[in-house]
Formats: C-alpha cells, sequence, structure tokens
C-alpha cells in the first residue's frame, strides 16, 4: 500500500510543483516539492517507496517540463538513494533527519539537473552554482522543517516486523501495542526491548511502587527510580556474619 500512496504522493507533489510552486516564489528561490517530500518519504517508508516516488514524480515532471527525459528521475535517484542512506545514520533522530537530508540533497539534486540540462540542451550560465543554488535550498530546509518531523512514521506489515523494528532502535524506554489478541499481546511482552510495555494503553508509566526505567541507551545506572529499584539505591546494606560457640 504504500507503494501506491508513493506513486500517488509523487503525481500530486508534481502537479504542485508545476502549478502552485512558481506563485511561491522569494527572489528567485522556491521550493521543490516532489524532492522534499521525497525525502520525507523515503525516510518514513523506505528505499522502495522512494524509488516508485523517483520515477512517478520524476518522469511527470520531465514530460510536463519539460525537461530531458529521465534527467529529474536520475537526479531524484541519486537524491533518494543518498537520503536513504542517510537515515540511517541519523536513525537515532530520525523524525529530524529530513531537514539535514533535505539541505544535503537539495544543493546535489540541482547540481545534477544543472550538469544534465547543459550537457543535453543549453548550458545554463552560472559563474556561482552553490550562490545560485542555496536559497532554494534553504527554502526546502524550512519546508522539510515544518512537515518532516510531522510525517515520519514506521509502518509495519507484521508483528514480528514491528518488533524487529522496535528492538534495532538503540533506545528502549516504552513500547505499547494496542490489540485484542492475547496471543499477540503475550508475544509483544515477551520480545519487545523496552523497559516499559504498555497493551492497549498509550503511555506505558507505571505507579510509583513499580520500578520505571528503560533498557539500552534510554537507560543510564545499574537501578531504575521508583519501586523497590529506588529503595534500594538510598539503602546501604549490612550484612553480618556471626558464629556462636
Amino acid at each position: 500500500m504504500s507503494l501506491v500512496f508513493a506513486a500517488v504522493g509523487a503525481v500530486v507533489a508534481g502537479l504542485l510543483e508545476l502549478a502552485v510552486v512558481p506563485h511561491l516564489s522569494v527572489n528567485g528561490a522556491h521550493p521543490h516539492p516532489v524532492l522534499v517530500l521525497g525525502v520525507i518519504w523515503t525516510v518514513a517508508a523506505g528505499v522502495e517507496s522512494g524509488l516508485v516516488w523517483t520515477f512517478a514524480g520524476g518522469l511527470l515532471l520531465d514530460v510536463l517540463a519539460p525537461r530531458p527525459l529521465g534527467s529529474t528521475c536520475f537526479a531524484l535517484l541519486v537524491s533518494l538513494g543518498g537520503a536513504s542512506a542517510g537515515a540511517r545514520v541519523l536513525s537515532r533522530v530520525r523524525p529530524f533527519a529530513p531537514i539535514p537530508l533535505v539541505f544535503v540533497f537539495s544543493l546535489v539534486n540541482s547540481l545534477l539537473l544543472l550538469v544534465i540540462y547543459g550537457a543535453l540542451r543549453a548550458p545554463i550560465p552560472a559563474e556561482n552554482p552553490i550562490g545560485t543554488l542555496l536559497p532554494g535550498a534553504v527554502f526546502d530546509t524550512i519546508f522539510a522543517a515544518i512537515f518532516g518531523p510531522v510525517v515520519i512514521v514506521l509502518r509495519a506489515d507484521r508483528l514480528d516486523d514491528a518488533i524487529e523494528t522496535i528492538n534495532q532502535s538503540p533506545f528502549g524506554n516504552a513500547a505499547s501495542i494496542y490489540t485484542s489478541s492475547g496471543k499477540e499481546s503475550r508475544e509483544f511482552r515477551s520480545r519487545v526491548r523496552a523497559g516499559n510495555v504498555g497493551v492497549n494503553i498509550g503511555v506505558a508509566a507505571p505507579m510509583a511502587f513499580f520500578p520505571f526505567g528503560g533498557l539500552k541507551d534510554s537507560f543510564f545506572g545499574d537501578l531504575h527510580p521508583q519501586g523497590r529499584d529506588a529503595i534500594r539505591f538510598f539503602t546501604d546494606p549490612k550484612v553480618v556474619v556471626s558464629r556462636w560457640p
């Protein structure tokens, strides 16, 4: 289903880029919705959806713009492929990963189009390409900062995939499942690597007499706050060894 959404979203973004974006120009700089939303979608849904976005949005722009056929697809392929690799590096801050990725690959995408267009058609005069393209990259980054953190959602088709995604995260403060299946609930509780697990509860925050704390990088120390762990933290144990004749 995400592939269908990618294709439809790329077409809509392409139509917006051709029909609406020219009216949003500021001092010659304008956003590139196909690139910006493509990077966000690739980070959220994976490289396969990014490839679908590349060909659907790229071909639409090449045909309707018009540009040399395949030029936009190639530039998007490089940019979204790089964004997918960069998302792995920035996995700890995934909701904010599109912001730096959009800035970098907006410049890459525009430079590639500049070179390809100049090679296949007439060269575009630009004494300082980076300075010329930088305002557009900043415009794209602003859009990414607005929409990127909102739409980053990881989807899984199976419970095993969802548990694997959670366990691959370097963090493990809390995880919740909504289900009417006792089997899935038991499997989730036993396999997920998180310090607080909720079943049909959005925020797995235990009462004060239960220990609260995460696992992996969501935990620092050797005892959790609250519950018996808190008592142990403030207690100095004493061991008495005695022997009577």
